[in-house]
């Protein structure tokens, strides 16, 4: 599409995505609360070679780099826990950094992490980026994931732009209608690695899920990228769950948005891989294989990320880093390789068998219940992925369930457990009688049976979709 067909598309659905946008109700105030809740639940390295999430922050922070030549002073705003602050930071002792972001508990993780890495050219500040000052000029302001959260970008980049002399952004990919663009999400890559490292781990007896307490940081249910925190509705929608409450500002731009909010600003743009969701079952236990696997997930993602840039397709990703320079001539900088063509991918292949899968055949049991009521229902499932599933010892495979009302949302969130008399293999049938019990107000609920390992993850925040029965709970 033209640059002026972009234009004209943008007005004609301009007023569709704006009532999506209110329709959310977004806010600084729900926003700096969904952060706070989010990241005082966290307390790990982020820093680890075998943590997942460092190969974004790693990628992130390389794209960042690229434009640091002749840059004294850096200030990220939206900064989060810092990690990718700390990450350049380490890399250029010289470069003064600053970080700000609007979560107190953001902001005390981050000093945590600056601690821990004895770095002394990087300070940190809880305040309300949409009206940071700086004290003085800035050569470079970082965003990272953050842009979208700004509630008057156009105001935003304004008032900066009289003290920061460029902008670089890390932004998800936009849709006309304001959606995230993630028809060419390659996730399966890095996932398919992780899947190796698993699987090579459980079969030489050094799978961290199968050790009690070897990795006592991680979430029950799956752990999930901050980027992804708005995850499982099954796992937000319980109180116990850190992330339910209020959502985060999710606005997301396309590349007419960007020009508008940058006039005056020449825009190099280009696509990445990074900003991974699913982290798998162990995501913050280390080990030497963890370690080498994190390499080869890193140095694979950086190969096809600049392959797809070669080939003018890397816009196509699902996040894009934006460089905003001041300039006599702006708009968007593409090269003559870099046209308009995009990734239109089929359906997406499955990585390697995975540890957690399984395929649902007979359900019997009662469609009314009252009250409260314990009843049995009976199941018959078929194991498809490699893991076994054993009920016993410290981190058994059990089957459970969730309860759903009607618009969807968990009314609870960890059923009765049920073991298995025997450990199910990939490719055994098995019929299991579970337990449930009803919960306690009456009305029409959905029965969402799941497969939990303790300790690790809930079959369905690792993809498998449950299985559902409706069920009718009298008084």
């Amino acid at each position: 599409m033209s640059a002026a067909g972009a234009r004209w598309w943008q007005r004609l659905t301009a007023p569709v995505r704006r009532l999506r946008w209110r329709a959310a109700a977004w806010s600084q105030a729900s926003d700096r609360e969904f952060h706070d809740r989010l990241f005082g639940a966290q307390d790990y390295d982020p820093f680890s070679r075998s943590y997942p999430g460092y190969l974004t922050i790693r990628r992130f922070a390389d794209h960042a780099e690229r434009h640091f030549d002749g840059v004294r002073t850096v200030a990220d705003l939206g900064c989060g826990p810092g990690e990718i602050t700390c990450e350049l930071a380490r890399r250029r002792p010289h470069v003064a950094f600053v970080g700000v972001d609007h979560a107190e508990a953001a902001i005390a993780r981050a000093r945590v992490h600056a601690a821990r890495l004895g770095l002394t050219n990087i300070t940190f500040d809880a305040g309300d980026v949409e009206r940071y000052e700086p004290p003085d000029a800035i050569d470079l302001v970082v965003m990272f994931d953050a842009f979208h959260h700004v509630l008057d970008p156009a105001a935003f980049v304004s008032r900066l732009g009289a003290r920061a002399s460029r902008f670089f952004l890390i932004e998800p990919a936009g849709t006309w209608l304001g959606r995230w663009d993630r028809r060419a999400d390659l996730d399966w890559i890095p996932a398919t690695i992780r899947q190796m490292r698993e699987r090579l781990e459980h079969q030489w007896g050094s799978d961290p899920a199968r050790v009690s307490g070897s990795d006592p940081l991680t979430r029950t249910p799956g752990a999930r990228s901050p980027e992804s925190a708005t995850g499982s509705d099954l796992a937000r929608a319980s109180g116990s769950d850190p992330l339910a409450g209020p959502g985060p500002t999710e606005y997301r731009y396309t590349l007419t948005d960007l020009e508008r909010f940058f006039a005056g600003y020449a825009l190099e743009i280009r696509g990445t891989m990074a900003g991974l969701e699913l982290y798998g079952r162990t995501p913050h236990a280390r080990s030497p294989l963890g370690d080498r696997f994190g390499d080869v997930g890193y140095e694979l993602v950086a190969s096809l990320e600049n392959a797809l840039h070669e080939q003018g397709l890397d816009l196509a990703l699902k996040h894009w880093a934006i460089l905003a320079t001041p300039s006599k001539t702006p708009g968007v900088l593409l090269t003559a390789q870099r046209d308009a063509r995009r990734l239109w991918p089929g359906p997406v292949p499955e990585p390697l068998l995975p540890a957690y899968g399984v395929t649902y055949r007979t359900y019997a049991g009662p469609a009314e219940v009252r009250a409260a009521e314990a009843f049995q229902a009976r199941v018959e499932l078929e194991n498809t992925g490699w893991l076994p599933w054993d009920s016993r010892g410290d981190k058994p495979v059990l089957l459970s369930y969730h309860w759903l009302d009607v618009g969807g949302r968990s009314v609870v969130q960890d059923g009765l457990r049920t073991p298995f008399a025997r450990v199910v293999n990939l490719g055994d049938l098995v019929e299991a009688v579970l337990r449930v019990q009803a919960p306690g107000t009456p009305g029409r609920f959905t029965l969402a049976i799941d497969l939990v390992h303790e300790g690790a993850a809930w079959f369905s925040d690792e993809g498998v979709v449950p299985m559902r029965q409706m069920v009718r709970v009298q008084v």
